[in-house]
């Protein structure tokens, strides 16, 4: 009985533990090979609606825009009425970021759109604020003009109409017909700061030809009353007036403005401060420009006294025009005793030849002295410091282009009695007086001679500004009612 007890026991223990893992494994059970396995429809997952849908973790691959160039493995969808299916990632948005640009990307963007204005009276510059032809310039470029001839970057030349002026602020808007140019893009000039790089292009000094570009810094911001300018150690000049001050995206952020005439917190403008209107300060104004705002100034050139008879002041006149003509004749003086002195050394003389020029040479050297003398009176002349405050009836510019005149032709008469100096040394030491001797002397006095004739026309011109701001003395001194 115990043997079949034992068994039906083992019996047992194989049939319910051993049997069904032997039947159920993968190498044995038919149903869990693939090849028995065919592509089955997913089932659709079922939600239930009080269950809200889990947050999307979006993985840190995703926090940036892949290139049109990149590849990347596509990620594993969820079935199309998964929840989660209708809630996008957020892709933080990359926004568009200005990148700076060399000077030669600078110019290739801005020249096209820079212009050469020109009337009877001045030349400045210009910039293209609209394909359909519209240009922004200073008001001083333009002033007492209703037209101008522009001139583009590429050649071709318009006759523009000014259709709006401000001579306060110093803007004027060209029109002239046509289509299809290239604009300027405008920047925010109140974002640029101290240090800032910064470039000027136009036609420094009127002077035709290709588009000159200058770089500098913003040296500060100036505020003067309600009007805003930006220095820049950039350069600007007559003729550089109107042209763009352009920042490293190429952008306009000022319109240069170096003749302009006014004083900012007692600096007189001039060569040493170069100054440009904010983009921002002229934006606002472009619309009414070219609705045809027109603002013009009183000339200011010569400040002239009340129209009621002041004899004190009629004194004061009379008095600084005395002093203005005494001041000039003794300037003037100077240059006469010079000519004399090199006139002096080349007459009465009987010799030719090498003796001739041996005596020329002779009293050249005895007269370097009271010349240099004369020479040094005139070139360390200037009017304006001569005349200081208290000359307040003669124009400024008159004054300043005589002080020019002076010294310039000073310079240059100087030089010619070196250089002559130098000629008489040459011949007096030359070993033959041959014929190529003699040629080559006389092919350096003619030259010597072209550069007198430069000098003297240079206080030729003196004696006309001299002549120009004395009839202006007395025209003040009648109009005042001064007899």
């Amino acid at each position: 009985m115990r043997k079949y007890f034992l068994t039906f026991s083992l019996l047992l223990i194989i049939g319910l533990f051993i049997i069904p893992r032997i039947a159920l494994a993968a190498w044995w059970n038919p149903f869990t090979w693939n090849i028995f396995n065919k592509p089955r429809t997913p089932a659709t997952t079922i939600t239930a609606p009080a269950a809200p849908p889990a947050p999307v973790v979006v993985p840190p691959s995703i926090t940036t825009i892949p290139s049109p160039t990149t590849t990347s493995t596509p990620a594993k969808t969820s079935a199309p009425n998964s929840p989660q299916n209708n809630q996008k990632p957020k892709v933080p948005i990359v926004k568009n970021q200005l990148s700076n640009l060399t000077n030669a990307q600078i110019i290739k963007k801005v020249k096209p759109s820079v212009v050469y204005i020109e009337t009877s009276d001045e030349a400045g510059s210009g910039m293209i604020i609209s394909s359909d032809g519209y240009i922004l310039t200073n008001a001083h470029v333009v002033k007492g003009f209703d037209t101008a001839q522009i001139t583009t970057s590429n050649g071709t030349i318009y006759t523009g109409t000014v259709v709006g002026r401000d001579e306060n602020v110093d803007l004027a808007i060209i029109k002239i017909n046509t289509s299809g140019l290239i604009k300027v893009t405008f920047g925010d000039s109140d974002k640029l700061q101290q240090g800032d790089a910064v470039f000027t292009l136009g036609y420094p000094f009127g002077i035709k030809g290709d588009v000159s570009f200058k770089d500098g810094t913003v040296s500060r911001k100036i505020q003067n009353g309600t009007t805003s300018y930006i220095e820049t150690s950039a350069e600007i000049h007559p003729g550089n007036s109107g042209g763009p001050l352009v920042n490293i995206y190429g952008q306009v952020v000022g319109i240069n403005t170096a003749t302009f005439g006014q004083t900012i917190q007692g600096v007189q403008v001039g060569e040493t401060i170069k100054l440009a209107i904010p983009i921002n300060v002229a934006s606002p104004l472009i619309p009414k420009l070219k609705g045809g705002l027109n603002v013009v100034q009183q000339e200011k050139n010569v400040v002239a006294p009340e129209p009621q008879v002041d004899q004190n002041n009629c004194a004061a006149i009379k008095a600084e025009q005395v002093s203005f003509e005494k001041a000039f004749m003794g300037l003037f003086n100077s240059y006469i005793a010079a000519v004399k002195i090199l006139t002096a050394a080349e007459s009465d003389n009987d010799l030719s030849g090498p003796a001739a020029f041996q005596q020329y040479y002779q009293k050249w050297i005895n007269a370097y002295s009271s010349f240099t003398n004369e020479m040094n009176n005139l070139q360390k002349y200037n009017v304006i410091t001569v005349l200081g405050s208290h000359y307040i009836y003669a124009n400024s510019t008159d004054l300043a282009e005589l002080s020019t005149s002076i010294v310039s032709g000073a310079i240059l008469l100087k030089g010619v009695y070196d250089d002559k100096l130098e000629i008489y040394k040459f011949i007096v030491n030359a070993t033959y007086w041959d014929d190529y001797t003699k040629l080559k002397t006389q092919e350096l006095l003619d030259k010597n001679n072209s550069e007198f004739k430069e000098a003297s026309n240079y206080f030729s011109n003196a004696m006309s500004q001299y002549q120009t701001i004395d009839n202006n003395y007395k025209n003040i001194f009648t109009s005042s009612g001064c007899k």
